[in-house]
């Protein structure tokens, strides 16, 4: 989060918001530092936001043994979804809760899922997607090596679209080395 805020512009010192940061680098955050999702589920989901606020989220039919980590112990996964969705101008939100799918990890084939959310879009917003996924035997399991949870998508909108604010880039100087350096000096040409 410190990184977020160092790359508001200088022009906002002391005033600083979210609302001058690039969000975009929260995606990938993992919430357990034990265990990061792509080592229990290993396809990422697509994202689609359709300026009306639809939220689209797919995963995509594919081999079960390409989609999410085996384990004897464990016969399904379960997958959670959360979609915060944050004024930046003002103090409303929305949390979206989707349902919890339980995947059974013994069929050969994930027929993939898809889901639809509809958000508030009018304004600035921040939105985060978080993405869960646990082992299950007959509850979830407590095994911090068997749960994940990631942001898998952050953005800033601007009435349903999405966009990036200026930030500061540290401004790097580059200058030409000196010409006359001591050394040996290169032979063009030769082939000996």
């Amino acid at each position: 989060m410190n990184a977020i805020f160092k790359q508001i512009p200088k022009e906002f010192k002391g005033n600083k918001q979210l609302l001058n940061a690039d969000l975009t680098q929260l995606a990938g955050f993992e919430f357990n530092a034990y265990t990061s999702l792509d080592n229990l589920w290993f396809t990422a989901p697509d994202y689609q936001l359709d300026e009306d606020g639809l939220l689209r989220i797919t995963l995509s039919k594919q081999n079960s043994e390409l989609c999410f980590k085996k384990h004897e112990k464990f016969e399904k996964l379960l997958l959670q979804l959360m979609v915060f969705n944050f004024d930046l101008e003002g103090e409303d939100y929305e949390i979206i809760r989707a349902k919890n799918l339980i995947i059974d990890k013994k069929k050969p084939v994930f027929s993939g899922a898809s889901v639809a959310i509809h958000t508030t879009q009018k304004g600035k917003k921040a939105m985060f997607v978080a993405l869960g996924v646990a082992l299950l035997d007959e509850c979830p399991t407590r095994d911090r090596w068997y749960f994940a949870c990631q942001i898998g998508f952050a953005a800033q909108l601007e009435n349903g679209k999405i966009f990036r604010p200026m930030t500061s880039q540290p401004s790097i100087k580059l200058t030409a080395p000196p010409d006359d350096i001591d050394g040996v000096s290169w032979e063009l040409g030769s082939d000996s």
